[in-house]
């Protein structure tokens, strides 16, 4: 009896926590980031308008226009002075947040999947549905490497050290390749069904989740050390900080806490697909969001408060001291939460 009352704790919403800032657009809000400072958000918007708002007044300031195409994604520089955006059309821009136009425009020949600056921000790695991963001289422009694969890229990243760039593509491909010369090091086709990979710090071990409802654990020759089973279609996996545990998000409504030896810590009951999931800062809280709706769990994997839009939710994050929350989605809005004190 206790059992089912706990389950029945779990499905029933927590009480919405906090006041909702409604930054309003014209078009689906494709992404959306905390300013370094935390004092200013920018959003993208599938009419490819990028928005730069104050995170207080939540009144728009400058604006850039993406002809033509969506604008399908956003980074800071980690100053706050400078801008990522990237399209569906297949251009990254470079834009200095007190520029009317963008500083550079780089150029794929598909959509744009994401891209990221290096530590220092003197490059820069994106990669695209034209099955290619590139490093751009962040100052000029210039291609400096290209990496060919033979599907859509649709990840990419610097190992810790930035000697080596990973990347997985469309058809169930991993490859490591040496960020210098862009000499291929390693390949290895998975299962085509693998959706999406993560390695760890030391590239000893890797996490493969699948479109069966499977997560394997594997070390760094692919081979299989543990697996975790979901009852369907596993949409991303992450670990934590110190790497002894993994949070996934599926398509079975739920969000689960995986230890390496298989064991299932948490499991997060939801009402519809989890489309993401992170913790915060310390781990002692999980944000997911599913649907409508924006989740935040406990580390006992009680549901402790909930935030609603509405239409599907596209993403959501912390700002830094983690008092405020911000989320997207297909309602044509970006909103900033204030989180009530526990």
């Amino acid at each position: 009896m206790i059992r089912w009352l706990l389950w029945l704790m779990l499905l029933i919403p927590a009480p919405q926590a906090g006041s909702a800032l409604i930054l309003s657009h014209e078009a689906v809000v494709t992404a959306a980031a905390w300013s370094p400072d935390q004092t200013q958000v920018i959003t993208s918007a599938e009419n490819g308008l990028i928005t730069l708002w104050d995170a207080q007044t939540g009144e728009s300031g400058r604006t850039w226009q993406i002809e033509g195409t969506s604008a399908r994604g956003i980074l800071w520089s980690q100053t706050g002075t400078s801008l990522l955006a990237w399209s569906q059309a297949g251009d990254v821009w470079v834009i200095e947040v007190n520029a009317e136009t963008p500083r550079l425009i780089l150029k794929h020949d598909a959509q744009v999947i994401g891209a990221i600056w290096n530590q220092d921000e003197t490059a820069i790695l994106s990669w695209s549905m034209d099955g290619t991963a590139r490093i751009w001289d962040s100052q000029s422009g210039e291609n400096v490497i290209t990496l060919t694969g033979n599907e859509a890229m649709t990840q990419a990243s610097w190992n810790t050290d930035e000697t080596t760039i990973q990347t997985f593509n469309d058809d169930g491909t991993i490859a490591l390749w040496d960020a210098v010369t862009g000499e291929n090091q390693f390949t290895q086709a998975l299962d085509d069904t693998t959706a999406g990979v993560q390695w760890t710090r030391d590239q000893s071990q890797l996490i493969a989740w699948s479109n069966m409802g499977s997560i394997e654990l594997l070390d760094a020759q692919l081979n299989p050390v543990q697996r975790f089973q979901h009852r369907t279609f596993v949409d991303g996996a992450l670990w934590n900080q110190d790497e002894t545990a993994i949070l996934a998000w599926s398509a079975d409504d739920t969000a689960r806490v995986w230890s390496p030896d298989g064991t299932e810590r948490l499991r997060m009951r939801h009402n519809d697909w989890v489309n993401g999931a992170r913790w915060n800062a310390d781990e002692s809280l999980i944000l997911t969001w599913s649907y409508r709706t924006v989740y935040l769990w406990d580390q006992n994997g009680l549901n402790i408060a909930t935030f609603s839009h509405d239409s599907l939710v596209n993403g959501a994050i912390w700002n830094a001291d983690e008092t405020r929350l911000l989320s997207w989605g297909w309602d044509q809005t970006a909103r900033i939460w204030t989180i009530a004190p526990n």
